[in-house]
């Protein structure tokens, strides 16, 4: 791999945002965080930010999380790219996004009203894995967002015999670290 990552480090420019989001998930999917490709893409996703579709900012989002880069503007350019495209995003990329920010530990006001916002419109779409991915989201971050995690709470019961055991559990642990009760 380190072979296939130096050789997207000198072909960068020419990735197309397909390409850098692909390449992005193939090595957090390995949990190869080859700093040097990782840097790469998040300059190129910079610069070609608008060429992306929502699921391509939301995966190479999930990527770089996975693996624990963090890099500020990178952060930016995703939050400003995710921003613009925000009533395109589908429930999976929300919670990918979601997701991306909980687990680098991040707070972005504009984009979590954002996220909070597209979700309540979508939410009848929610599977039980973005479901559970964006309840947990909030939870790691302390976000108590009534209107939302109200509907959240009212679309997992309405899922709940379609969970498996580990959204059970990682759906559970987020209402009570929220101290959601039954109402």
């Amino acid at each position: 791999m380190h072979a296939l990552a130096a050789e997207s480090v000198c072909r960068i420019q020419s990735f197309q945002p397909q390409n850098l989001s692909n390449i992005a998930w193939a090595f957090a999917r390995l949990a190869d965080a080859h700093m040097p490709l990782l840097a790469s893409i998040a300059s190129e996703f910079s610069r070609k930010m608008s060429a992306f579709d929502p699921q391509g900012i939301a995966n190479t989002a999930w990527a770089l999380a996975k693996l624990n880069f963090r890099d500020t503007t990178f952060m930016h350019a995703i939050s400003a790219g995710a921003l613009s495209k925000m009533r395109q995003f589908e429930p999976q990329s929300l919670a990918n996004i979601a997701w991306a920010w909980a687990t680098l530990g991040l707070r972005d006001n504009p984009l979590r009203a954002a996220i909070s916002s597209q979700s309540l419109r979508r939410l009848v779409e929610f599977r039980p894995l973005p479901l559970t991915n964006l309840v947990w989201s909030y939870a790691t971050l302390s976000v108590h967002d009534g209107p939302l995690l109200d509907a959240l709470a009212a679309a997992s019961l309405r899922l709940i015999f379609e969970y498996n055991p580990q959204q059970v559990a990682n759906t559970s642990w987020s209402f009570a670290k929220l101290g959601c009760e039954d109402r």
